[in-house]
């Protein structure tokens, strides 16, 4: 099972995060303005990772605000949420631990990213609206 993010069955029979690294894309499901989009039955599930430079607590202020307005803009459209969840994380450090011979060095690096895993599971959603959506949502994010 996936850590804080929703574990997905594919036709093939494998489970999938939605956090995944899409490099890859599996049949029956496909990438569309950067967002992932896979099925399960009539839901459609849309997924994306993103990193953002900005602090912890402005990201997660932003995307409560965002959320709650995709949902509402989800049921104007007159589709159905199974649910729109934001998972933020803050991983602000690093540590590059080196060894030759006897010494050991460590060169710590702090990089403030704020990550957002974005997972909505929509039945009856139009894909391109959708993606479109989402994609807005991710830029006004980026521009906290």
């Amino acid at each position: 099972m996936c850590e804080h993010s929703e574990s997905l069955l594919h036709s093939e029979g494998h489970e999938h995060c939605c956090s995944h690294d899409h490099g890859h894309v599996h049949e029956g499901e496909k990438e569309l303005l950067g967002i992932h989009i896979s099925y399960h039955g009539e839901a459609v599930i849309f997924s994306a990772v993103r990193e953002f430079p900005i602090l912890y607590e402005k990201v997660q202020t932003a995307v409560k605000k965002a959320l709650k307005e995709l949902a509402v803009w989800v049921d104007k459209n007159g589709w159905l949420a199974g649910h729109i969840k934001g998972y933020v994380t803050d991983e602000p450090r690093s540590a590059m631990v080196s060894a030759v011979g006897n010494e050991c060095s460590v060169i710590e690096s702090i990089h403030p990213v704020v990550k957002l895993e974005l997972a909505c599971i929509v039945l009856f959603a139009d894909e391109r609206k959708m993606c479109e959506k989402i994609n807005q949502i991710l830029k006004d994010i980026e521009r906290v």
